[in-house]
């Protein structure tokens, strides 16, 4: 089993619109308690005592992750959704709406300076930046605008369709999912010599906190890998062939047009 198998298989194993977000802002804002710099210690202080030198010694020199990480900046969407502990495993590289050419530097670190076999693109469900894009964000803040400015360019084509009678939720993932795919092909752009010498591939995933694929919530749903979106090929393709049937049927999906 090559070591993005391994990676991939344990991956495998996180208007109408406008009203929903206010709701959505409405709940989070019932349920915020204050975080004090005392529990960050308490919690600190924690896994201190369960984490000893011997859990440094393989890395406090070097770090050698197997997968940099492109994700949302959003406090749902962690890697720890797909990893019980990602230290020294994912190179995380986060922002507004997971989009690469917000950092090329950080992404290019991870691909070409800590040579990671995997470059996990991952968006989720109920995106805000996402959201933001489809609608009129100009009252913004100029630093916010200037980073969502870039998640127009893939939502062009979802944007004619909110003008239309349509599912506000259904529209919304469907967003998400363009998005991803959008992160995607810039990369293998970018990267197109390490893919083609084999050193690097590329994968698209969302991580579904709101259950919009079906297969559950906080479910980590794979829907690009290295470019092919077809669904009967997805779960076929060559990177998850050891992964199990069931396994397959449940995590890899595409939301219908």
């Amino acid at each position: 089993m090559s070591r993005f198998q391994k990676i991939a298989r344990g991956a495998l194993a996180t208007a109408l619109i406008w009203s929903s977000l206010l709701l959505t802002a409405q709940a989070d804002s019932n349920v915020k308690a204050p975080i004090s710099l005392g529990e960050l210690l308490s919690q600190n202080s924690k896994y201190l005592h369960s984490h000893g030198a011997e859990y440094y010694a393989d890395f406090k020199d070097a770090q050698n992750p197997g997968v940099t990480l492109l994700s949302c900046s959003d406090s749902r969407a962690h890697s720890t959704s797909f990893f019980n502990d990602p230290i020294n495993r994912v190179f995380a590289v986060r922002n507004i709406g997971n989009q690469i050419h917000n950092n090329f530097g950080s992404v290019d670190y991870g691909v070409h300076h800590l040579y990671t076999p995997l470059l996990l693109v991952m968006g989720h469900t109920h995106c805000g930046a996402v959201q933001a894009a489809m609608q009129n964000y100009a009252s913004e803040s100029f630093a916010i605008v200037r980073e969502v400015d870039h998640l127009a360019i893939p939502l062009r084509g979802i944007l004619q369709e909110a003008s239309q009678p349509h599912d506000a939720e259904l529209l919304w993932a469907r967003a998400v999912e363009h998005n991803v795919d959008y992160q995607v092909e810039m990369a293998r752009r970018r990267y197109a010599d390490a893919i083609a010498a084999g050193k690097l591939n590329v994968v698209g995933a969302v991580s579904d906190i709101s259950n919009a694929y079906g297969a559950g919530y906080g479910q980590l749903v794979i829907v690009n890998l290295n470019g092919e979106k077809d669904l009967t090929r997805l779960r076929l393709h060559r990177l998850v062939a050891d992964v199990p049937e069931a396994l397959r049927q449940q995590a890899i999906r595409r939301l219908k047009p």
